[in-house]
């Protein structure tokens, strides 16, 4: 999807106990933009449906899809805490893989 994005940018941040994530796509086109929003929305849905993997359903719940013209927007927005507890287990479990 990001080699259909003529440019990307990112930022992240922490307010008031809440780490907020902003990517932002813009497309060639609106058609195009359209078409990765669709994918993206699919992929979070997906995301959202993986009940066996509780991080994975928090992480879907706090993504939301946007578009305006020719940018697609995806938002991360979650506790802070959460955040830090899903890289600690993440951390912990490449240390038990290697």
């Amino acid at each position: 999807m990001l080699k259909q994005a003529k440019t990307f940018w990112l930022n992240v941040r922490e307010s008031q106990g809440r780490t907020e994530v902003n990517l932002n796509l813009e497309a060639e086109d609106a058609e195009v933009a359209k078409q990765m929003s669709d994918v993206s929305r699919g992929l979070v849905a997906l995301l959202s449906l993986q009940t066996e993997k509780p991080e994975a359903v928090k992480l879907g719940q706090g993504i939301t899809i946007s578009q305006e013209e020719k940018t697609v927007t995806a938002k991360l927005s979650l506790p802070s805490n959460d955040v830090v507890g899903m890289i600690k287990a993440q951390s912990a479990k490449k240390r038990v893989n290697d």
